[in-house]
């Protein structure tokens, strides 16, 4: 059995490029709406889908005001449905925020 980083390499090239741009995304608006709060990143690959989550909780600092314009969320939804995946992101309980995505293997090849 190869290690998580073996595993996430032999994904395909779709699924490791979004996967990438989910978690790009989702940490810079963690840093954006709730600078210097904690962030908690954890990336599976098993099972036939690659799952990324990034969540952070209540910013110590107030967010930067009109930061971005609103796309960030709806692009990473294109990308997660384009490979017949599923996002979900919200606000959490404490004042923070949670991105999942998770990719199927299956259909990036198609």
């Amino acid at each position: 059995m190869g290690t998580a980083e073996t595993a996430l390499e032999s994904l395909p090239t779709p699924v490791q490029t979004t996967g990438y741009r989910i978690v790009q995304e989702a940490l810079a608006n963690a840093r954006r709406h709730a600078p210097g709060a904690p962030v908690r990143l954890t990336v599976d690959g098993t099972a036939g889908r690659l799952r990324c989550e990034v969540e952070n909780s209540r910013g110590v600092r107030r967010g930067t005001a009109g930061a971005g314009i609103g796309l960030g969320l709806v692009s990473m939804r294109e990308r997660v449905d384009a490979l017949g995946g599923e996002l979900t992101a919200g606000p959490t309980g404490d004042g923070g925020f949670r991105v999942v995505a998770t990719m199927p293997w299956e259909h990036a090849g198609a």
